[in-house]
């Protein structure tokens, strides 16, 4: 019988954080990658500076930094998921992908979990199960595009989407465009961008991120409630340090 002290829904650096300090824990993820939070969305472009403040964090900026995705005070976002994947092999972490948890029943102390993935059913049992996927208040999609021309002459893609964001991507030239897109699913909002997008000359559409971003997720064990994969981490990490 498999027996952990916490079973986390949902993957990501605050996930990863807490499941290293708390120890015997299970993170179980429905997608096929651990990073769901910045890397699908591509949300690392807008990221800060990232200053680790703990030693937890050093080591995960390090495993950043040594892949050479940390620059003009962003992230090569492409490159974030096999950061953490390369973390999470480092130390140890259980992570279950395509997994997800279909029944959840309290036998006494412990959770009775049932979780399903493509090797069928099984059954764990956990002292406490941690949701951390994010519950947003609303949410965006993320347009990364590309122009010969300089920040200050892009305006008319932020006409064409009210409420949008735009910012410097990783490379030079390249451009991220955050999107409203409540009111939208994943296959209606590329429509609606392409629809609205302006022909300008020397801007097109590179990729439409396959993740909508959860924003407005402050006080949830989430990533989507920090600015960039250190804080995150640094909070699961905190967390987990937490015993009940």
């Amino acid at each position: 019988m498999e027996i952990y002290d916490t079973l986390l829904l949902g993957s990501g650096y605050y996930a990863v954080g807490y499941a290293e300090a708390r120890g015997n824990c299970l993170i179980v993820e429905e997608g096929q990658v651990a990073d769901t939070q910045f890397y699908l969305p591509m949300r690392g472009f807008s990221s800060g500076a990232m200053e680790p403040s703990t030693e937890a964090g050093r080591r995960l900026y390090d495993t950043v930094a040594g892949m050479g995705l940390i620059g003009r005070g962003g992230l090569c976002v492409n490159g974030l998921e096999s950061a953490l994947a390369r973390h999470i092999l480092t130390i140890g972490v259980r992570l279950r992908l395509k997994c997800r948890a279909v029944e959840q029943v309290a036998e006494g102390d412990l959770c009775r979990v049932v979780l399903s993935s493509n090797a069928g059913l099984c059954t764990v049992y956990a002292r406490r199960v941690l949701d951390t996927r994010p519950r947003p208040e609303r949410r965006f999609v993320t347009v990364l595009v590309q122009s010969d021309r300089p920040y200050a002459e892009l305006a008319p893609l932020l006409h064409a989407f009210p409420g949008a964001e735009l910012s410097c991507a990783f490379y030079e030239g390249r451009y991220a465009l955050t999107v409203p897109a409540d009111g939208y699913d994943e296959n209606s909002v590329k429509v609606m961008i392409w629809e609205r997008f302006p022909r300008l000359l020397g801007v097109k559409i590179l990729y439409i991120a396959p993740a909508f971003l959860a924003t407005r997720c402050q006080g949830q064990p989430t990533d989507a409630a920090y600015d960039d994969p250190i804080q995150a981490y640094e909070a699961g990490y905190r967390a987990g340090e937490v015993r009940a």
